[in-house]
C-alpha cells in the first residue's frame, strides 16, 4: 500500500524549485550577478589556458561555484550536511594467489616451449 511521503521545496525568485534552501540562494545569486560570474569564469579558463570541451566544463563548473560560495560565505560559512552519496561498490572476490600463481607459470613455460619450437622450424 502506498503511503503519504512529504517532500520539502526551495523556491527561488524566478519560480525554479529546488531541494535545498542552498541550491535556491545560489541559482537567484546566480541570476542576479550573472555578468559578474560569466567574467571571472571566463578569466579563469583564459589564464589556464582551456579550449573546446574543457573550457565549456571549466566555465560551467566556476560559474556553479561562485554562485554558492559568495553567498556562503557571506552568510558566515554555515555547516552543510552531506545528503548525496557514493554509489557502493561490488566487493572483489579474494582470490588465492598461491594456486594462481603456479598455473599461470605452467601456462607462460608452454608457451615457450611452443614458441621454440615454431620458430626452429622456420631456419
Amino acid at each position: 500500500m502506498a503511503k503519504v511521503v512529504q517532500i520539502q521545496m526551495f523556491e527561488a525568485n524566478d519560480g525554479s524549485q529546488f531541494m535545498t534552501a542552498a541550491e535556491a540562494d545560489a541559482h537567484d545569486f546566480k541570476l542576479e550577478n550573472q555578468s559578474k560570474i560569466d567574467a571571472a569564469a571566463e578569466a579563469f579558463c583564459n589564464s589556464l589556458q582551456k579550449i573546446d570541451r574543457a573550457r565549456s566544463m571549466a566555465t560551467n563548473f566556476v560559474g556553479e561555484f561562485l554562485a554558492f560560495y559568495i553567498p556562503w560565505i557571506e552568510q558566515g560559512s554555515p555547516e552543510i550536511e552531506r545528503t548525496a552519496f557514493d554509489t557502493p561498490k561490488a566487493e572483489k572476490p579474494i582470490v588465492d594467489m598461491t594456486a594462481s600463481a603456479t598455473d599461470n607459470n605452467a601456462e607462460v613455460i608452454a608457451e615457450e616451449d611452443v614458441s621454440e619450437v615454431k620458430a626452429d622450424d622456420l631456419f
